[in-house]
C-alpha cells in the first residue's frame, strides 16, 4: 500500500537524523537521558567502593542470605589490574546506558568515543579521566565473577559466571592511551546484555549521582539503590535497610574489615548521601563486630517539593509522572524546566496537550530550547554545544547477526528493545500486535526500532508510545493513516 511506503521512507530519514543528533546532544551537553542500572549488578555490589586498592588484591568471595536464599558471590582478577573498584562503577553505568540508548544491539556491543563514554559516565571530559577509562575497561574485561543462586532472570534465580565486558577494542592514535576522539568498542557479557534487553533494570537518579562528588559515595549510592528494589518486584522500594557492620563491609567489598576502619571508610559517603537527601538517617547500634548499620531512605513525599508537585498537577500532569520526573531529575531542575515550559505556553504557541508538552520539555529541554529559540520565544535560549567527533554505530558483525535472524527472531528482538524503552506505556495486547506486525513485516523491524527510539529521544516516551499505538491501530483496522497522526 502506498502509505506504508511513504511512512517508511519518512521514518528512515526521521530516525537516522534525529537519533544521531540526539545521541550527540546527550553526550555533548549537560542534559542527560534517563539513567538506568541493571538490577543484578547493583544489588550484589560487585565493585569495591574503595577508591584505591593494593594490586595484590586479586580475588574475593562472599556469601549472605537474601530472602531465605543463601547466595555466594566471588571475583577473580589478575595481578596487572586487581579487583574492580572506585571509578569502575561509573564506567559500568556509562557503558550499560549507552547500550540501552543505542537500542540494545544484538551483537551486545557498543561503539563510542572515549569522550562519549566519559560523558555517559557523568565524569569530567577535560583529560584527567582518559587514562583511568582505559585501565578500568581492561580491569572490567579481565575480572571474572560467579554468582551462585543469586542472578535473577525470567523469574528464576540462576548461577552465572561472567565478566562485565567480554571484549574491549581501542582505536586510538595514542599508543597505550586515549584521547577524546579515540573510538572504543565494548562487548557486554551475554548475561548482562540479555538482562538489559529484557528490561531487568531500574531508574537511576542522575541528579543525585552527579551531585555526589566522591567515587565511593556514588558506588555506595548504587549499591543501596539496588538493595532498595526487589528484583522480582522492582517497583517496590524499601524504606529502611539494616545490616551487620562487618557483613556490610564485605558487601561494600572493603579490604580491611575492622569495624572502626569500616566506619571511617563510610563516613564521607554517608555525609554526601545525607546532604543530597537520598538518605534521611544513618544509625549505628551495638559495639565492635556485633554493630549494625541502619539506613533510612528519604521517601518520595519527603524528596518532592509539595509546591512543585502542585504546579505540575495544575497542568494535569498525573501524580505517577510527577514522581518519576522528580526522581529522575530532582526538584530544582524540574522547577527550572517547568518555568521555561510555562513561559512557552504563555506565548500562544499551538500546543495540543500542555501536559504532554510539559513532560516532554522537562525530560528533553534542549530539543525545544533550540527550536523555540530560533522562533524567537522570549526567555528560551539556545546554548552553544561543544563539537564531538561523529562515530558511525553501524557494525558489520551486528548487521550480519541481524540478517541471520528469522523474521520471528527479528520481531522478538525489536519488541524486547521497545519494551525496555516504553515499559508499560503499551499494554500486553499492544505488544502482541506489535510482534505480529513485525513478524509479517507489516512494519519493517529495523526502521520501526530506530524510529521509535528516535521519537523517544525527540518527543518523549509517552508521545512515542501514543504514535506507535496509532500505527498499530491503523494496521489492525486495515486503514491508511495520515503521517501527521503518527509522528
Amino acid at each position: 500500500m502506498w502509505w506504508y511506503t511513504t511512512f517508511f521512507f519518512f521514518l528512515f530519514f526521521f530516525s537516522t537524523d534525529i537519533f544521531n543528533n540526539r545521541m550527540r546532544k546527550v553526550t555533548d551537553s549537560k542534559e542527560q537521558l534517563s539513567l538506568f542500572d541493571e538490577l543484578n549488578l547493583s544489588r550484589h555490589g560487585l565493585i569495591s567502593i574503595q577508591k584505591r586498592i593494593g594490586k595484590d588484591w586479586v580475588s574475593w568471595s562472599d556469601s549472605y542470605v537474601d530472602e531465605d536464599r543463601e547466595i555466594s558471590v566471588s571475583c577473580k582478577s589478575t595481578p596487572d589490574y586487581g579487583v574492580p573498584h572506585g571509578l569502575d562503577t561509573d564506567f559500568v553505568i556509562g557503558v550499560q546506558n549507552l547500550f540501552v540508548w543505542q537500542g540494545c544491539p544484538p551483537s551486545n556491543r557498543i561503539r563510542a568515543t572515549a569522550y562519549q563514554i566519559l560523558r555517559a559516565s557523568g565524569l569530567d571530559t577535560s583529560g584527567r579521566y582518559y587514562g583511568a577509562l582505559r585501565e578500568s575497561l581492561m580491569r572490567l574485561s579481565h575480572s571474572t565473577y560467579t554468582v551462585q543462586r543469586g542472578w535473577f532472570s525470567a523469574g528464576e534465580w540462576l548461577t552465572e559466571t561472567f565478566r562485565h565486558f567480554q571484549n574491549v577494542r581501542f582505536i586510538s592514535s595514542i599508543r597505550d592511551g586515549l584521547s577524546a576522539d579515540s573510538i572504543i568498542e565494548v562487548e557486554l557479557s551475554n548475561q548482562i546484555a540479555l538482562s538489559l534487553r529484557s528490561g531487568h533494570l531500574k531508574p537511576l537518579n542522575g541528579d543525585v549521582l552527579r551531585d555526589l562528588g566522591q567515587h565511593s559515595a556514588r558506588a555506595l549510592f548504587r549499591l543501596l539503590d539496588g538493595l532498595r528494589h526487589n528484583p522480582a518486584q522492582p517497583d517496590l522500594k524499601l524504606d529502611r535497610f539494616s545490616c551487620n557492620l562487618v557483613v556490610w563491609g564485605r558487601r561494600c567489598r572493603m579490604a580491611d574489615l575492622a569495624p572502626d576502619r569500616i566506619r571511617r571508610t563510610l563516613e564521607k559517603p554517608h555525609e554526601d548521601l545525607l546532604r543530597t537527601g537520598y538518605l534521611r538517617d544513618v544509625r549505628y547500634d551495638g559495639r565492635g563486630s556485633a554493630q549494625t548499620v541502619t539506613y533510612t531512605f528519604s521517601s518520595d513525599t519527603e524528596v518532592t517539593n509539595p509546591d512543585l508537585a502542585a504546579r505540575l498537577h495544575k497542568h494535569k500532569v498525573i501524580p505517577k509522572i510527577v514522581a518519576s520526573l522528580i526522581e529522575a531529575h530532582g526538584n530544582d531542575l524540574v522547577a527550572q524546566r517547568l518555568s521555561e515550559a510555562e513561559q512557552v505556553l504563555t506565548t500562544g504557541a499551538k500546543i495540543r496537550s500542555p501536559a504532554a508538552f510539559i513532560v516532554s520539555y522537562i525530560r528533553n529541554p534542549e530539543d525545544y530550547r533550540s527550536r523555540l529559540g530560533q522562533q524567537g520565544h522570549p526567555g528560551v535560549t539556545t546554548s552553544a554545544q561543544p563539537k564531538l567527533l561523529e562515530v558511525s554505530t553501524v557494525d558489520v558483525a551486528e548487521q550480519e547477526a541481524w540478517e541471520a535472524m528469522t523474521p520471528s527472531e527479528r520481531a522478538r528482538s525489536v519488541r524486547n528493545v521497545l519494551k525496555v524503552a516504553l515499559g508499560d506505556r503499551l499494554t500486553a495486547r499492544e505488544y502482541e500486535m506489535l510482534t505480529d506486525a513485525l513478524s509479517v513485516e507489516a512494519l519493517a523491524p529495523d526502521l520501526t526500532k530506530r524510529s521509535t527510539l528516535a521519537a523517544i529521544r525527540e518527543v518523549g516516551a509517552d508521545q512515542a508510545a501514543s504514535s506507535l499505538r496509532a500505527v498499530l491501530a491503523s494496521i489492525d483496522r486495515g486503514e491508511p493513516t495520515e503521517l501527521s497522526d503518527i509522528v
